[in-house]
């Protein structure tokens, strides 16, 4: 299987336990909901809350996380390197694959809560 990352952009995300429960690396806006989530499950330590410039709003939450998702996880921080972003609380749409371009990530498939894209050389 492929290194993946979930990374969750809603302000108030209830897809959290299903991505720490599968052991990849969960990145989750920091808001007051999420954090609340995060600290009283005991998942401190999978979970990587990070900042947003306007939580509240899910695309500049996508675009916030993933510059420091593709610096901790990508090819010179992550060992392996992600292949795979598991994006939770927004749909495909032209501005989320404009976003993950210059980052050699293309959208594969929706599901149900989101997209999952995958870096391009891996297709």
């Amino acid at each position: 299987m492929s290194a993946w990352v979930a990374l969750l952009v809603d302000p108030a995300s209830t897809d959290i336990p299903r991505y720490v429960e599968a052991g990849s690396p969960v990145w989750v806006v920091d808001t007051p909901v999420n954090r609340v989530a995060v600290e009283r499950s005991g998942w401190q330590g999978n979970v990587t809350l990070y900042q947003s410039k306007a939580p509240s709003d899910c695309m500049v939450n996508l675009a916030s996380a993933v510059p420091l998702i593709e610096m901790h996880h990508g090819e010179y921080g992550g060992n392996p390197p992600y292949e795979e972003l598991h994006v939770s609380g927004v749909a495909r749409s032209s501005s989320a694959e404009a976003l993950l371009k210059p980052y050699d990530l293309v959208v594969v498939r929706d599901t149900p809560v989101g997209f999952i894209a995958v870096k391009a050389e891996g297709l």
